[in-house]
């Protein structure tokens, strides 16, 4: 990542079927890493992209934006990783993406 300005990070593992070691590596442990990967290489601006997976509690996704908040249960282990993966990448996102890195 040495010498990268940016970053836009979408991999997952993207299984709908029941939750396995591969959806915490991949979705929590994988954002984790690699935005702590990004900073320590002096990325300047870093997008997270995420899935309307996260916010699927039942009711159908209408009219739906990033400030709807995320249900406490979730229908699977991707939607259930994905969100933790959101959750912990927005803090790391806007570190590395703040207007203080000089950018």
């Amino acid at each position: 990542m040495k010498g990268c300005r940016s970053l836009v990070h979408a991999a997952a593992h993207t299984s709908h079927g029941p939750e396995t070691p591969e959806h915490v590596q991949v979705n929590v442990e994988g954002t984790r890493a690699i935005f702590a990967m990004a900073r320590q290489a002096g990325v300047r601006r870093a997008v997270q992209v995420s899935t309307e997976s996260v916010l699927l509690d039942g009711r159908a996704l209408v009219n739906v934006d990033e400030n709807r908040a995320m249900p406490s249960r979730f229908p699977g282990a991707y939607s259930r990783t994905k969100s933790v993966a959101a959750l912990k990448a927005l803090p790391q996102v806007a570190l590395i993406s703040s207007p203080s890195t000089g950018t």
